[in-house]
């Protein structure tokens, strides 16, 4: 018989369950106020057109949480535009991208994936100083 093992939810030691820990997931309201920081008036972080859609820098199905610092605005849609482009790995509008991350959306991606998704995903190499 299999013993059932109870744990902080927290606690990442042992983890026999193979799915990614949980996301913070933002409810409407608060979609619409990231909407609002992120949209309203911003261009493009790839191309300076308008920005139109947010775009997770570590995306969902890898634990990215719905909070500003993962997010940035692009224009096009998740197949159109720079999102498109990004969403299908183009290598330009990667780099272009991770040349464009603030120090916060740095930090977040480093402390959540580490490294080597920040070189995987964005071509990114620590730039000299």
């Amino acid at each position: 018989m299999n013993a059932i093992v109870h744990r902080d939810p927290g606690d990442e030691s042992d983890r026999s369950d193979p799915r990614p820990p949980r996301r913070t997931k933002a409810t409407l309201a608060e979609w619409k106020r990231l909407r609002q920081q992120k949209l309203a008036g911003k261009t493009c972080r790839v191309c300076d057109e308008p920005a139109e859609t947010l775009h997770h820098l570590v995306p969902k199905s890898l634990g990215g949480d719905d909070v500003a610092n993962n997010l940035v605005g692009v224009c096009g849609s998740g197949t159109t535009g720079c999102h498109g482009l990004v969403e299908a790995r183009n290598s330009v509008a990667c780099r272009a991208l991770g040349d464009a991350l603030t120090s916060d959306e740095l930090s977040y991606v480093l402390a959540r994936k580490g490294p080597v998704f920040l070189e995987r995903y964005f071509y990114w190499k620590e730039r000299a100083a």
